[in-house]
């Protein structure tokens, strides 16, 4: 499983809540798009988090998110909010058959600029002051390894692109769509 974001502009969300194929579709193609770009690049500096659309965190999404529990910032910071299905008059099963492992997250631009600010002030060594991998490995934190050394600064790789990236985001006004694949 592995984690996926991508900026969007307020009309894109809007569009993409009312027409979840919609969504499916220009998420793929956006992804696509920039995953080309990264391989063009190959030889030179990658681009950095703030300047993409999409950002991946592989399967690192999990311990990040136990990371953030861990210290007291919800779930949404990291994950946005699933959403409000109540009126909507769509086939229920479609993000299922579309995403891979469940509907998808958004984040509003409110949002957007909450976690980024969350963000901004959580370091990584903050995250992981006084963590035991053990304990990683206690709660069967995905993909689980956590007893090798490299564990934890594999998953600070990651990490450490989600600042900027939210900044970006926030700065221009946007919001986010969160899935995992």
């Amino acid at each position: 499983m592995y984690g996926n974001y991508l900026r969007v502009t307020p009309a894109e969300l809007a569009r993409a809540l009312a027409d979840p194929a919609w969504a499916f579709e220009y998420t793929n193609k956006v992804w696509r798009a920039e995953d080309e770009v990264a391989r063009a690049l190959t030889d030179t500096e990658p681009r950095p988090a703030s300047a993409r659309r999409h950002l991946g965190t592989d399967k690192a999404w999990h311990a990040i998110l136990f990371l953030l529990d861990r210290a007291d910032l919800p779930g949404p910071v990291l994950f946005g909010e699933l959403p409000d299905d109540e009126d909507d008059d769509s086939d229920p099963d479609e993000y299922e058959l579309d995403w891979g492992y469940g509907p998808p997250a958004c984040f509003p631009p409110d949002d957007v600029r909450a976690a980024a600010a969350a963000l901004a002030r959580t370091s990584y060594d903050d995250l992981t002051a006084n963590l035991d991998p053990a304990e990683l490995t206690r709660e069967a934190i995905y993909p689980n390894g956590w007893d090798r050394p490299e564990g934890l600064d594999w998953v600070r790789g990651y990490y450490d692109e989600l600042p900027p990236y939210f900044a970006a985001a926030a700065e221009a006004g946007e919001a986010i769509i969160f899935w995992l694949d």
